[in-house]
């Protein structure tokens, strides 16, 4: 269970955890991770496969137990859906539902089963299809989706639970570069305008560097790096971590971009 540490609130930090680790069998998949998480910030856990990204998150959403380590919170939620949401990297839609209703399943924690959704439960489901262009979807049975409009469907449902804290695992690997885009405008929105912590594990460097606003680095289990990503992101620890060559570039009125020497 987390543990409640109400000062937390006096510096803005929704979740922080401090000597983490989690196991598999003698293995360590964790070693001893550290940070702090704070509202209205959209961050990005960046690594080679194997590096413990996923495990940190879970670990942290509790869906894995730590073997050791703590982490603490600045409120008590007594349902943890109310307080945290989760995009995982595979989900599996198989059941004959629309786009609605897997959408509406966000909502299922604030509702009880005999009274079921009100309208503003009926509202955030809306809103959540449209902001992820998925509103022409309603009515579509979610068997019928492409990988990428699933994805989609995934991430609307984690919007209409509307909590303050979002963890998303990959939610851009099977989207088209047009939807990925507009995903990630999304989620810095969300982080800007309505003061919500992003948590995504992201793959391509440059996403990380145009839209996050912190990078944690992982390697071998463990945080190597962290802060914001075009000074974390250097040639040296991309040699280290990532075994490439690279440097950032930065073209007339443009953001800097990394490019990589093959």
């Amino acid at each position: 269970m987390f543990k409640v540490k109400t000062e937390l609130l006096e510096r803005d930090i929704v979740m922080a955890f401090e000597d983490l680790s989690f196991k598999a069998g003698s293995k360590a998949i964790l070693n001893t991770v550290s940070h702090e998480l704070k509202k209205g910030r959209f961050y990005s856990i960046a690594g080679c496969n194997g590096s413990g990204k996923t495990t940190l998150l879970q670990t942290l959403l509790q869906i894995k137990k730590a073997s050791s380590g703590h982490i603490h919170v600045p409120d008590y939620y007594p349902n943890k859906a109310h307080y945290l949401s989760y995009v995982p990297q595979n989900t599996q839609l198989e059941f004959d539902f629309s786009v609605e209703e897997a959408v509406m399943m966000g909502r299922y924690p604030y509702y009880s089963g005999i009274t079921g959704p009100n309208s503003e439960d009926k509202q955030k489901v809306l809103d959540a299809m449209e902001m992820t262009d998925m509103i022409n979807f309603r009515k579509r049975s979610v068997t019928t989706l492409s990988g990428g409009e699933k994805q989609r469907t995934i991430i609307a449902r984690a919007l209409a639970q509307d909590t303050p804290v979002m963890f998303l695992d990959e939610p851009v690997s099977q989207l088209d570069v047009f939807h990925q885009i507009e995903v990630l405008k999304l989620l810095r929105q969300i982080a800007d305008q309505e003061n919500k912590t992003i948590i995504t594990v992201l793959h391509d460097l440059n996403q990380v560097a145009e839209f996050t606003d912190e990078v944690m680095v992982m390697d071998k289990g463990r945080i190597v790096a962290y802060g914001e990503p075009i000074e974390v992101l250097n040639p040296e620890l991309l040699k280290s971590v990532f075994k490439v060559d690279s440097e950032w570039i930065c073209a007339k009125d443009t953001k800097p971009h990394l490019i990589f020497h093959y």
